[in-house]
């Protein structure tokens, strides 16, 4: 190698290297929480349905000066000086999480967001982040410190500057688990489904408004339900949602807040052989066709931008069953699984420190499109002499403590979180923050095409 060669190649290293310390820098203050002591709202999972669930206020994780007070408001108190509808006195502790008695009720998306507003012409629709019915604000005594509320963010992907460009297996991307395994009033009085069958919430179409980007679905064929489409969302050998129901909040969604989703069929566990996945991709087909990215073969779906998926199909369909590819170009194959299902609560903080560092540390895990599944199943959170914890309780249980987990120098590696009862944590908001800072890297980089021969 000539001396050229060897300059060319030593700038080349030098120039890598500045760029990763600026990098390093910029993460420290980019991670910095938005404000000095952030507060917000999360719901709990408790609540035998969403409108029965309490609000939880939480502050922290780390308050170098914690505020006096904190309230819980139905109108945003820096425009409206109504009394709060409960006081939190925070002891000057550093963190914290205080459930209230204050429950959901009935909540109502903004209008042009509810479930059955499309039927207007045209929906009166405002793009971006909007507040919902509470309010929560730190004080100082009787100065303001914080702010925040519950909202609906169905355009966050649109509106983080430059997030477009970058890889899907380089972004954080809020998922949940079982995401048809929702609760309504069909299948709220089968104790079954509601104590182990339900992972959710709110409805696939809620999901999205509220941020949710990639879904889990799991299916199965029913052959006791009088309808031309027999195939169902599932969770293990229960029968939850009809996949029609599923299917139509996607199209929908996409259609009117022109975003991505990724939605994931996993596993077929009930009534499927050769020829009844035929017959899903066909239903597939002719539902999703019009939407769904085309598998090329010539890339991988990880790889693609949202640029990519913008201008051939915003739906990406991953199908975990590798022989069905052949058969349409409308999936994709699975994406890497990591999930703490069968872990002791105990055990959860160091798995997901090895997987994340694996990630993090720049291992082969890097280059791949790949999911961390935080649930806890329903043997591995069973204690000897009790009962069988609910759906809800081991969420209850886990969901504050994966939250604070994910919220430090792992938020940096993650690419797609799913999560049981996920707005009992600050998953979206999470998500927009670090994938903000991912997306300011990115276009930091620099390329170079330097002749060495």
């Amino acid at each position: 190698m000539n001396r050229t060669k060897i300059l060319q190649l030593f700038i080349l290293v030098v120039l890598a290297c500045i760029v990763q310390v600026s990098a390093r820098q910029n993460t420290g203050r980019l991670l910095e929480p938005i404000s000095a002591c952030p507060v917000y709202l999360t719901i709990s999972s408790k609540g035998k349905s969403l409108e029965e669930s309490p609000i939880i206020v939480n502050w922290g994780p780390s308050c170098k000066n914690p505020p006096k007070w904190i309230g819980l408001f139905d109108k945003d108190p820096s425009t409206n000086g109504d009394e709060a509808r409960t006081y939190i006195v925070t002891n000057s502790t550093q963190k914290g999480v205080y459930e209230t008695n204050v429950t959901v009720g009935q909540l109502t998306l903004p209008e042009g967001w509810n479930r059955n507003d499309f039927l207007s012409e045209p929906p009166k629709r405002v793009n971006g982040g909007q507040c919902l019915s509470f309010f929560v604000a730190s004080y100082d005594e009787t100065s303001l410190k914080s702010l925040d509320c519950l909202k609906i963010q169905p355009t966050w992907m649109s509106e983080i500057s430059h997030l477009k460009e970058v890889p899907l297996k380089n972004l954080f991307i809020p998922g949940t688990h079982c995401s048809g395994c929702y609760y309504k009033k069909s299948n709220g009085p089968n104790v079954l489904v509601e104590k182990f069958g339900l992972t959710q919430n709110f409805d696939v179409w809620t999901q999205l408004v509220l941020g949710i980007r990639y879904l889990d679905i799991s299916v199965g064929y029913n052959d006791d339900v009088d309808e031309p489409v027999k195939f169902w969302a599932v969770n293990e050998n229960l029968f939850i949602t009809p996949i029609s129901v599923i299917i139509g909040d996607i199209r929908r969604f996409i259609s009117l807040a022109n975003q991505i989703v990724i939605i994931d069929f996993n596993a077929f566990p009930i009534g499927f052989n050769r020829d009844r996945h035929l017959q899903f991709l066909k239903y597939l087909e002719s539902e999703f066709k019009h939407i769904a990215y085309p598998n090329d073969h010539v890339s991988h779906s990880y790889d693609l931008t949202i640029t990519d998926m913008e201008s051939r199909g915003r739906l990406l369909i991953i199908y975990n069953q590798p022989d069905m590819e052949k058969e349409t170009n409308i999936i994709w194959p699975s994406w890497k699984r990591f999930s703490t299902k069968d872990l002791r609560t105990t055990e959860m903080k160091e798995y997901m420190r090895k997987v994340f560092s694996m990630k993090y540390n720049g291992s082969a895990s890097d280059h791949i499109g790949w999911s961390f599944f935080g649930r806890q199943g329903v043997e591995s959170s069973y204690i000897s002499g009790s009962s069988l914890l609910t759906t809800r309780e081991r969420a209850y249980r886990i969901n504050h403590d994966l939250s604070v987990w994910l919220g430090g120098i792992w938020s940096l590696s993650a690419n797609v979180v799913a999560l049981d009862y996920f707005y009992s944590t600050n998953l979206i908001d999470m998500a927009i923050h670090i994938n903000r800072h991912k997306a300011s890297q990115f276009t930091d980089l620099v390329f170079f095409d330097m002749d060495v021969k």
